[in-house]
């Protein structure tokens, strides 16, 4: 993917700008770790920030489904500062699974970003190769 080869890129030239370029990964292992990293981001936008890419412990279990039990949110202000918070879209059961949407996107994205393409066009499970991403 060039998106992830222009990152390396400029990861590489960063590290010979500081002078410590003899510790930057291959780029393969680069695109290895970029893959398990991006593969558990949320992207949430917001006014004061806008668009950001986060990685969110806990919420980033969350299962995708097109008609959410719960969406996510950035709160600005709670008691303990800034924060992300889930939010029931619904009531919900005990035991009920609580998912979100990974947002609108193609069944070939789902597959290429998260391993998997949503199960209403026939196709459950994509599973390309690490160096194909």
């Amino acid at each position: 993917c060039a998106h992830v080869s222009s990152l390396y890129a400029a990861a590489r030239d960063a590290a010979e700008a500081a002078y410590c370029s003899g510790s930057l990964p291959s780029e393969a292992s680069f695109r290895r770790a970029y893959g398990l990293v991006s593969s558990r981001c949320l992207v949430l936008t917001t006014r004061a920030h806008g668009r950001r890419t986060l990685l969110v412990p806990l919420l980033d279990f969350a299962n995708h489904e097109a008609e959410p039990a719960a969406f996510f949110s950035f709160a600005a202000a709670t008691a303990s500062g800034p924060a992300i918070r889930l939010q029931a879209a619904r009531p919900l059961s005990a035991g009920e699974e609580v998912t979100i949407s990974y947002g609108g996107h193609s069944r070939e994205h789902f597959a290429l970003h998260y391993g998997f393409a949503p199960a209403d066009g026939g196709v459950k499970a994509v599973y390309p190769s690490l160096d194909a991403i």
